[in-house]
């Protein structure tokens, strides 16, 4: 019986949809378009904070507008061997580990940012930074 009921509502569905002339094309619309802005920076003077824990640099970005910091997105790499044959792209936060026989820890390399500007962290997990930081080059996209 279920089947049968089944199969009378698939017909009568079938029949009673309807079909007619195309109606008038609507109005055009915007171009799609993706607004967006990519930039590279290279940091090679990085400032040792105030407690003396880690490493940062501040740049100026001004495409990093307020719309753009609050309807975007916003993502940065750590670009390695930049400008070679072999250059490849790492999605930031990057963590680089190290072990020997004396002890552990790892580095982090981040960013934030506010409208017009980004600071990038380098940050060992020992608080050791009695060295300096290598050169580092950023690639940030911006899409809105």
């Amino acid at each position: 019986m279920k089947k049968i009921l089944t199969f009378l509502l698939a017909c009568s569905a079938l029949f009673l949809s309807c079909t007619g002339p195309e109606g008038p094309m609507g109005p055009p619309g915007e171009n799609g378009s993706a607004n967006f802005s990519i930039a590279y920076f290279t940091v090679d003077q990085w400032i040792l904070s105030d407690d003396q824990a880690y490493f940062y640099a501040d740049v100026s970005y001004s495409d990093l507008t307020t719309f753009v910091y609050n309807e975007g997105v916003i993502v940065g790499y750590l670009m390695q061997n930049f400008n070679t044959d072999m250059e490849y792209q790492v999605p930031l936060p990057f963590d680089i580990y190290y072990n020997n026989e004396e002890a552990s820890w790892t580095e982090t390399i981040s960013f934030d940012f506010v409208p017009g500007s980004i600071r990038f962290y380098y940050e060992p997990s020992d608080f050791f930074t009695g060295f300096t930081p290598p050169a580092c080059t950023f690639k940030i996209a911006l899409v809105w």
